[in-house]
C-alpha cells in the first residue's frame, strides 16, 4: 500500500467518525454550522453532496471544535468524542400557563409545520396531565394513561426536540399520535408505529391549507426504545392496513400496549 493511499484511507476514516458525531444533532432535514461551515443534512444524514462539507470536515480534522475533546468513543477507539449536554431544565407550569406556552410556542413554527402542533385542549384538560416547560418556552405534556402530547420545540430554544420526547418518556410517556410528516422524527426517538387512518378533511386541524399541506396519515406509536421493524415510512403503510377512522386506530395501538403489560 503506497503512502498516498494510506493517507486517504485514515482521511477518510476521520470523515465518516466526524459525521457520526454530528448526526446525534441532526433532530431532521435542515442546515447545521459545522466549525465555521454550513452543512446540510438530508434524511437525518450528513449531505456528502454538499460543497461545504469537505472544508468543514478539513476544519474538524485539524482543529478540535468547541464542546468537544479528544479520547475513546463508544467503540474504545481514539478518536473525536462529544461531551455531554447540560440536561435541560424544565419547570412544571399550571394548566394555564402551559396552555399559553404552547400557543406561543407553536407560534414561532413555521405555517407548514405548526398545524402538526395540536393546541385544541383545554387548561381544564390539562389539569390532569403532566406538564412540563423549559425556560425559553418548548413544552410538553403526558395524560395519565401515558399519551404524550403538545410537543412544541420554541424556535431559539437551545433544547433539541429530541430532549423533549427523552423527558416525557421519563416521565411516564408511553405512546403518542402524529402526523406523517412528523415520522421520520419519533422513529429515531424509539417509537414504534402500529397502526395509523387516513387523514379527514373534515377534522382538518386549524393552519392546515388544502393548497400547501398534503393528506398525511395519523399514525398511532407506542414507545420501545429499539429501532422499528420498518425501514421506510412507506415500509409501514404497505403493510399495515389502514384503520377505518381515528378511534378505530387509537384501539389498536392501546391493545398493543395491554399486550405488553400482560
Amino acid at each position: 500500500m503506497s503512502m498516498n493511499k494510506a493517507k486517504y484511507t485514515q482521511s477518510e476514516r476521520r470523515r465518516a467518525m466526524i459525521a457520526r458525531v454530528y448526526h446525534k444533532d441532526a433532530d431532521e432535514d435542515g442546515w447545521k454550522t459545522l466549525h465555521g461551515e454550513h452543512v446540510h443534512f438530508k434524511d437525518g444524514e450528513i449531505d456528502k453532496g454538499n460543497p461545504h462539507l469537505v472544508n468543514a470536515l478539513k476544519g474538524k480534522a485539524g482543529k478540535e471544535a468547541k464542546g468537544e475533546e479528544k479520547g475513546l468513543t463508544k467503540s474504545g477507539k481514539s478518536g473525536i468524542i462529544e461531551k455531554s449536554r447540560p440536561a435541560p431544565k424544565f419547570t412544571v407550569p399550571s394548566p394555564k400557563s402551559f396552555q399559553k406556552a404552547l400557543s406561543a410556542a407553536k407560534a414561532t413554527c413555521p405555517p407548514e409545520k405548526a398545524w402538526r402542533v395540536d393546541s385544541t385542549y383545554s387548561a381544564e384538560d390539562y389539569s390532569e396531565c403532566k406538564l412540563f416547560s423549559t425556560e425559553k418556552g418548548s413544552t410538553v405534556a403526558i395524560k395519565p394513561d401515558g399519551d404524550i402530547i403538545s410537543v412544541c420545540k420554541c424556535e431559539g430554544d437551545a433544547l433539541r426536540g429530541r430532549d423533549l420526547i427523552k423527558y416525557a418518556v421519563e416521565n411516564g410517556g408511553t405512546k403518542l399520535d402524529s402526523f406523517s410528516g412528523n415520522h421520520k422524527f419519533y422513529v429515531h426517538n424509539g417509537f414504534e408505529p402500529v397502526s395509523w387512518c387516513e387523514f379527514d378533511e373534515k377534522y382538518a386541524p386549524d393552519g392546515w391549507d388544502k393548497n400547501r399541506d398534503e393528506l398525511e396519515p395519523v399514525i398511532f406509536y407506542k414507545y420501545t426504545g429499539k429501532t422499528s421493524q420498518y425501514g421506510t415510512l412507506n415500509d409501514f403503510l404497505s403493510s399495515v392496513p389502514a384503520s377505518k377512522d381515528y378511534d378505530t386506530a387509537k384501539e389498536i395501538r392501546n391493545k398493543e400496549l395491554e399486550k405488553k403489560e400482560k
